[in-house]
């Protein structure tokens, strides 16, 4: 395995022993739920059993719970044992401080698909707390957080909404917005709803007019591919501009390699195929310069790819996924290539696994 994992060990390490240093830095230098949480991905299961018992003296310990949610998030994919020890810290958490950080940025939610006991639990109890304080934003935003992956998604836009109109100068709530209607545009379809990506994107020109900072990456990207999906592609070219000037994530080559995938769709959608590869080509040697902040942020893109290779170009889907795999190591790129070579068309629309 180690042998496989290539260039990806380095980093692999120096995040496990990042993890591991986050308790050592000094008082102040994060937020506590950061601290907490960092700390919490590198426990052991006795040091998890420790915290435990801390809890039972304590149960207001929050660095100690916040630790354990970090833990169980990670350690409930092993067995249901951790499932239920997760889903009863979340239920805790929502029931005696309703406004911790992790709750509001949903780092402590269920999925009512693996724990739907504690996921009606926790629902019941936000319920309860929006009843007693309809017009509470860190209650709204905390439960919306809860809502968002289930089957109450549509709550958490009602939530998310409310609080929009209780609080209308804040850039959080149409971020939030934008990003949700964003992920319920593309879910379950080959194509995104041109419909709820022309909300996503105006939601993402909300918050990027409130916001002296304008968007961050992550928003960025999503702004760039909602309106490219709405139709609007001088909004999409706009995006894709900033991109390749450097906004977004510092250090990190990713907005410049987004930018020129998003230019090459829109030429292709505006029947410019030699455009569009020469973007593609350009999106791939981007992906193999040196960065910063290179693996494990950001996932290879082939929706440019497959477009082009079902129009015909397979030379220049090879020449970027010899590109690509100067970035991303890993077996899945080099049977993609092999099956191009046979004259196959491979599903390059489905995750990317690097190992």
């Amino acid at each position: 395995m180690a042998q496989r994992l290539g260039r990806f060990a380095p980093l692999i390490l120096a995040c496990v022993c990042l993890a591991g240093c986050w308790s050592m830095l000094p008082d102040g230098f994060l937020p506590d739920y950061a601290r907490d949480t960092m700390v919490g991905m590198s426990l052991s299961d006795e040091e998890a059993e420790a915290l435990e018992e801390r809890l039972e003296h304590d149960p207001h310990d929050l660095s100690a719970r916040a630790q354990l949610l970090s833990y169980y998030e990670h350690a409930q994919w092993r067995d249901d044992a951790n499932v239920r020890r997760y889903g009863w810290h979340v239920v805790w958490l929502a029931h005696n401080d309703p406004r911790h950080t992790l709750l509001a940025f949903g780092q402590a939610s269920i999925d009512p698909s693996r724990n739907p006991s504690a996921y009606a639990r926790v629902k019941a109890i936000w319920l309860q707390h929006l009843s007693e304080a309809p017009r509470d934003t860190g209650l709204l935003a905390a439960a919306a957080a809860s809502f968002e992956r289930g089957p109450d998604i549509d709550l958490a836009l009602a939530l998310l909404e409310r609080a929009q109109e209780i609080d209308p100068g804040n850039s959080l709530w149409p971020s939030r917005l934008g990003s949700l209607r964003w992920r319920i545009a593309q879910e379950d379809r080959e194509r995104p709803d041109p419909a709820l990506a022309a909300a996503a994107l105006s939601d993402f020109e909300r918050a990027d007019e409130l916001n002296r900072h304008g968007l961050g990456s992550m928003h960025l990207n999503s702004a760039m591919e909602a309106a490219f999906a709405a139709g609007q592609f001088e909004k999409a070219r706009t995006g894709a501009a900033e991109g390749l000037a450097g906004g977004g994530m510092p250090f990190s080559l990713e907005p410049k390699y987004r930018a020129n995938l998003m230019l090459g769709r829109i030429a292709l959608a505006e029947d410019d195929p030699a455009a569009a590869a020469d973007y593609l080509v350009a999106a791939g040697r981007v992906a193999a310069w040196p960065s910063l902040l290179p693996l494990l942020v950001w996932q290879p893109d082939m929706q440019l790819a497959e477009e082009l290779l079902e129009q015909g170009e397979p030379q220049v889907v090879l020449e970027y996924l010899k590109l690509c795999a100067l970035h991303w190591e890993g077996d899945q790129l080099r049977e993609w290539a092999d099956e191009i070579r046979a004259g196959g068309i491979p599903d390059l629309g489905q995750q990317y696994v690097p190992f």
